[in-house]
């Protein structure tokens, strides 16, 4: 029951799964569930993957970097760093070129098949801390560049302004003179 380690105080996180193989699905759907994860939809394809992850609004999703009709555009797009929605990449090989892509693509973590899963947990973890980081960095970015522009316009004001100073003090400064003499 309620006293099992899968019970957090943090309230669940909400996982949309992306993979072709029902049965892996099916497994992968099985070990979420008992390590304390909701399940909130199994999507086949690049474009079910759009729609589920619209749809449900996941907290993260774990996808399958072959998954049928799924382009690395459409990673990038919707999923990872660039997005609001962490993403774990689940890959058949450990190659160099996908592990490029998926970081490329701005993939928060991801894991080699067959998925143990007692790494689920800490991919999950680090995705979504990464994430969080991630927005959080960006809301900074926004406020800096803003500050920033805010200062470049108060300086270009600044410099109007000192330019028309100069040219009534140079002004006056030869009044003064013309008149001295």
């Amino acid at each position: 029951g309620m006293a099992g380690g899968a019970a957090k105080e943090t309230t669940m996180v909400r996982i949309l799964l992306a993979e072709d193989n029902d049965l892996i699905a099916t497994t992968l759907q099985q070990q979420l569930t008992s390590l304390g994860y909701e399940v909130v939809g199994v999507a086949h394809g690049g474009d079910e993957l759009i729609r589920l992850s619209e749809q449900f609004q996941p907290d993260l999703v774990l996808l399958d970097m072959q998954l049928p009709a799924l382009t690395r555009d459409m990673l990038g797009a919707h999923f990872g760093a660039k997005s609001l929605i962490p993403a774990v990449v689940m890959t058949d090989f450990a190659d160099a070129d996908v592990v490029r892509q998926a970081e490329a693509a701005g993939i928060d973590a991801y894991l080699v098949k067959p998925v143990n899963p007692d790494e689920l947990p800490p991919a999950i973890d680090i995705a979504l801390a990464r994430h969080r980081d991630i927005q959080h960095l960006r809301a900074q970015v926004d406020t800096l560049q803003g500050t920033i522009e805010a200062r470049q316009l108060l300086g270009r004001a600044n410099g109007i302004l000192l330019k028309r100073v100069d040219f009534s003090d140079a002004s006056a400064e030869e009044r003064l003179q013309a008149g001295a003499r």
